[in-house]
């Protein structure tokens, strides 16, 4: 699309080269066949107006004006991204007009799926990608227009990306000597960082390959915080800082990550791709889908109030279960089975929905009911393991009350019960989110 809003001969070249594509992968997987017709049309259209619809929201960033956010804000404008071209092709969309806004000092966590475009802009927020469109801002200073190394910002790498030829502190060390401190402030620089983060001094002079990797992690850390004088990071971009981590270590370090961000007093945005990572150490979330954003704000509010089906098994710690009823006034009639729980509704539902919906409870938010309880629900517990204290997380076919088997078309739930359940347990959720059926 050029400045003129119309396509140019090259990308509608590019829009018959991606149906040809899209029809060729369809007669693959037989959909183009005898009754299928129209759902390859359906399709293929989706496919399309997808990216039609993304080559706008482009061109419309590439024209916008970037206002800077007040003093003692990190915001980001509409930032557009894409994969370089290869052959006659044009360039893939990797991020799609990104925003958000959050006060400076504060911590925000990007979470999404493999492939969901965290780390790409994690590095574009860095200026280790060019950006097609949108402008980055720390108050009224406009980090995107300056070079990386100007932009006061470290920036942890989910691989650690430290240099093996160097020792500990010498990867610590490195942004000193790099930026050419004075010699006698290096060492005593490095010995701070390394108290301040708890890096034993036997660590500093072994060889990364030596350390254990909670300890790379930490001379990761360190190496990002350590700036010349007058160069001090205001910003730190950390990518899932916790992945390589054992269970045990991984919890310890989150708690030790809370207390150590706290005390840089430095803004701090993650990468996710666990819930209770995001959960532990962001003030604010940010969910991403496609290289987009899909749902952001305080982290107790997204969390509460998951925009579709798919975030909320995104922010579960044991995934959801599923069922359908019907809708009214912050209540659901579970389908087939009475039972009448607690249930809200996604934000951006139509205002005073009454109807279908697809109900969605996390595994571990049920609790013990008795079979008189009008929210009641009684499964059949086929499997179980231990989830931790007396209790199981188990699974099974939701059994009707007064049945001694469950129907053929039972919907399956998962939930954590008490560990004595044998066979059958009675328990309810402590809530549910109720998303409208298309219409």
């Amino acid at each position: 699309m050029n400045s003129s809003g119309t396509y140019t001969v090259k990308e509608v070249a590019a829009f018959l080269r991606i149906t040809a594509q899209a029809v060729y992968n369809l007669i693959k997987r037989e959909e183009i066949a005898a009754f299928k017709v129209g759902s390859a049309v359906r399709i293929l259209n989706a496919d399309l107006d997808a990216y039609v619809e993304r080559r706008k929201r482009l061109f419309a960033a590439q024209n916008a004006s970037y206002e800077a956010p007040a003093e003692g804000s990190v915001a980001a404008r509409r930032i557009c991204a894409r994969f370089p071209a290869s052959g006659n092709d044009v360039p893939g969309f990797a991020l799609d007009s990104v925003s958000f806004e959050i006060p400076a000092g504060s911590t925000l966590g990007i979470l999404g799926s493999s492939g969901s475009g965290k780390t790409l802009l994690l590095k574009a927020l860095a200026g280790l990608v060019n950006l097609d469109a949108g402008a980055f801002f720390m108050g009224s200073r406009r980090l995107d227009l300056l070079a990386s190394h100007e932009r006061r910002i470290g920036l942890v790498f989910q691989d650690y990306a430290l240099y093996p030829m160097l020792d500990g502190g010498g990867n610590i060390a490195f942004p000193l000597k790099a930026g050419h401190a004075a010699k006698e402030t290096i060492d005593p620089a490095v010995e701070r960082i390394a108290l301040e983060l708890g890096i034993e001094p036997s660590y500093l002079p072994k060889r990364i390959a030596a350390l254990p990797e909670g300890i790379k992690q930490l001379v990761a850390i360190g190496r990002a915080e350590n700036r010349p004088a007058g160069r001090q990071v205001e910003l730190f971009l950390m990518d899932e800082p916790l992945v390589h981590l054992d269970a045990r270590l991984r919890e310890e370090t989150r708690a030790f990550l809370k207390r150590l961000v706290a005390s840089f007093g430095a803004t701090t945005i993650y990468a996710f791709n666990e819930a209770v990572d995001a959960l532990a150490l962001s003030d604010r979330l940010l969910l991403m889908r496609d290289g987009a954003v899909v749902q952001f704000g305080p982290t107790a509010e997204v969390f509460s109030r998951p925009a579709a089906p798919d975030l909320m098994e995104l922010l579960s710690l044991n995934g959801v279960s599923e069922l359908s009823g019907v809708y009214a006034d912050g209540e659901a009639e579970i389908t087939g089975l009475g039972a009448v729980v607690p249930a809200s509704l996604p934000a951006d539902a139509p205002r005073g929905y009454r109807g279908r919906v697809r109900l969605l409870f996390r595994t571990e938010e049920v609790e013990p009911a008795s079979i008189g309880d009008p929210s009641a629900l009684r499964a059949l517990i086929e499997r179980s393991a231990p989830y931790g204290g007396e209790r199981v997380l188990a699974s099974g076919p939701v059994v009707a009350f007064g049945a001694s088997e469950p129907a053929d078309d039972a919907p399956r739930v998962t939930f954590v019960a008490p560990e004595e359940t044998e066979g059958i347990a009675v328990f309810k959720p402590k809530g549910a989110m109720a998303y409208p059926f298309p219409s």
